[in-house]
């Protein structure tokens, strides 16, 4: 009786380890499929296309998080984004940058950006506002797409700067007008008197200001300042670089209340010493003093916070001072002042600042440690890497000539995106080293623009007006934005035939191999006897010659043949899979670890039983056998 019982046990196991293989089997392939995920090349392909043909250009921008060992993803982030002449060529941009736009790293998100400064002989600065820069990553990105002569400026400076920013000063204006807030605040200053066209210089990030010490009263003061109110939180900084240390301090910060105690400060002693001062709450030390000295002539990122429990001052993204105390932040119609006192009435208290301020900011909020090390690493242009700008250029391929006649043929080729036609020729070659510019690089003759709305990928264009028995060179020209200029191919057109009494029907048919003449006898008809190769290459048929390789160039078999080759056909070919049947059997051949990602429970559950079983049905044959 326990044999047989062990027997069935074993019959019953056998068939739920069929079954369960079976089921893998069948349904592996739809789970799988059901389940699949964007992967990274997925997503880099996607990411890859270009955003609008109307723009000729692009560059591509990676954030590099790795350099600040972040930990944080930062959300809403103004990064800094300069150009120079090495990364672009503002010759295909618009004067004052008007046709630059950005778009986050799926190609498909316009952000929004600011440019502070455009100067197509130094550096030019832009903000953009990112939705999100990844942490601990070196792979993260946005695009910018430039070269649209078209193109109305398209920038919104207010939408760069979130809701926590109170003001954003970039001094990159003439002291002697509006000092603007670049935040949909409008905390706007004044420069004073002394303040000057000529004080308005080169920064780090663009334009900044200079300020005299203690020769000059210079200060820049926000009238309208009650905005900058925030009793819970604040974020104060400034990029600043000082000349000489003034006694006893040098304020690049400065806001009093209407009693006379000041709100916050952001200065140095005359030793280099920074301190960010925070009034509220009757606090008797509202100090912290960093532990390291301002270096002279350099630019330094020094920042104040005050998170609701601790107080900390930052110098070049780096944590420098701290101390924790509860308190509410003072509030008061007080006057911001930058690069002295608000106190303009106390000749005794002013702390004149001898340097330059680049960058001012106020925000409601206390930026993170993570946020703080990359707007420094960015602002320093360590943590972005610019690749080299492209073209939207398309690619030429599969040039042909047909259709030859006494007076003309037709050209086509293809190209890897849509593109408009036309095909430059003339009587004589021209080398890619000789090429003149456009429209006819130096050809003289050109075809009209075809295909412009809508573009095409095969392309067709038939050349007529010839003369007859003459040799012609040409080359394509596409455009998706900008032109690209195939390679130089060449054909001779036929050679009118002379009728006669007894040959009155004759007609020429050109051939497209470079240099050779068209035959002006009737071709013979094809012999009906097979054909024996004494070599068997891959049978193609060579229709043209390429001259040369182009300015963009596409390599085809054609380029190293100089003469028409046609080999005879080779045995079938075996078929091609279609799109869908290589999409089916890629399915096919998913494996069992694809049911286990994503933690799914039950494949988990099936895989032990399976084991389970499979154990059990071991040891009751070996009970069996005993």
């Amino acid at each position: 009786m326990k044999k047989t019982t062990s027997s069935a046990v074993v019959k019953v196991g056998t068939l739920l380890l069929v079954f369960a293989l079976a089921f893998s089997f069948f349904m592996l392939p739809h789970y799988a499929q059901a389940n699949v995920h964007e992967s990274a090349d997925t997503e880099e392909v996607i990411s890859n296309a270009w955003w609008n043909d109307a723009f000729s250009h692009r560059i591509k921008i990676t954030f590099d998080t790795t350099e600040t060992a972040q930990n944080e993803n930062l959300i809403n982030f103004p990064a800094l984004v300069q150009l120079t002449g090495l990364l672009i060529s503002y010759d295909d941009t618009q004067d004052q940058g008007q046709d630059i736009r950005f778009l986050d790293s799926d190609n498909a998100t316009q952000l929004p950006y600011e440019i502070e400064l455009w100067d197509e002989t130094g550096i030019s600065t832009t903000w953009v506002k990112v939705p999100q820069i990844d942490k601990n990553s070196d792979a993260d990105h946005i695009w910018m797409y430039y070269g649209n002569p078209d193109a109305e400026d398209d920038q919104s400076p207010a939408d760069v700067w979130d809701e926590h920013y109170l003001g954003v000063w970039h001094l990159n204006q003439d002291p002697m007008e509006t000092i603007e807030d670049s935040t949909d605040n409008d905390v706007d200053g004044t420069g004073s008197a002394t303040l000057t066209s000529t004080d308005l210089v080169q920064g780090a990030l663009g334009n900044a200001l200079s300020f005299g010490g203690e020769e000059e009263s210079d200060r820049v003061q926000m009238e309208n300042s009650d905005g900058l109110d925030t009793p819970a939180q604040i974020t104060v900084e400034a990029f600043a670089m000082t000349r000489s240390f003034v006694s006893p301090a040098s304020v690049l910060m400065w806001r009093d209340n209407l009693g006379g105690k000041r709100i916050f400060q952001l200065y140095h002693n005359d030793e280099g010493v920074s301190k960010f001062y925070l009034f509220g709450g009757g606090r008797l030390d509202p100090y912290v003093s960093g532990a390291n000295v301002i270096p002279l002539n350099e630019w330094y990122l020094l920042i104040g916070t005050y998170d609701g429990s601790a107080q900390k001052l930052f110098i070049n993204g780096e944590e420098d001072a701290a101390k924790d105390e509860i308190f509410s932040i003072a509030t008061g119609s007080a006057k911001l002042a930058l690069g002295r006192s608000s106190d303009e009435d106390d000749p005794v208290n002013q702390y004149p600042l001898d340097g330059i301020l680049d960058e001012v900011r106020v925000s409601n909020v206390a930026r993170s440690v993570e946020w703080i090390a990359f707007e420094y690493c960015n602002m320093a242009g360590e943590c972005s890497v610019y690749a080299e700008s492209e073209g939207n250029q398309v690619q030429i391929s599969d040039e042909e000539t047909t259709e030859i006649t006494d007076s003309g043929f037709t050209f086509t080729w293809t190209t890897d995106k849509p593109a408009t036609s036309r095909v430059v020729y003339g009587t004589s070659s021209i080398s890619d080293a000789e090429l003149g510019e456009s429209p006819n690089y130096g050809y003289p003759f050109s075809t009209d623009e075809a295909d412009v709305d809508p573009k095409v990928i095969s392309h067709s264009v038939a050349i007529s007006d010839l003369e007859s028995g003459t040799m012609y060179y040409f080359r394509a020209i596409s455009s998706a934005s900008p032109e690209t200029v195939g390679g130089e191919m060449s054909t001779s057109t036929a050679v009118t035939p002379t009728p006669s009494p007894e040959q009155d029907d004759s007609s020429g048919r050109g051939t497209t191999s470079g240099g050779s003449r068209a035959r002006t006898s009737p071709s013979p008809e094809p012999s009906q006897t097979p054909q024996t190769a004494l070599f068997t290459p891959s049978p193609v048929l060579f229709v043209a010659q390429s001259q040369s390789a182009g300015i963009n160039p596409t390599p085809t078999a054609a380029s190293s043949f100089e003469e028409l080759t046609l080999i005879t056909p080779t045995p079938q070919e075996l078929p091609q899979e279609s799109p869908e049947e290589s999409e089916e059997n890629s399915r096919q051949t998913a494996t069992i670890l694809d049911l286990f990602q994503g933690g799914n429970i039950w494949w988990w559950f099936l895989a032990l039983v399976l084991i389970g079983t499979g154990w059990y049905i071991y040891k009751s044959k070996k009970r069996i056998r005993q």
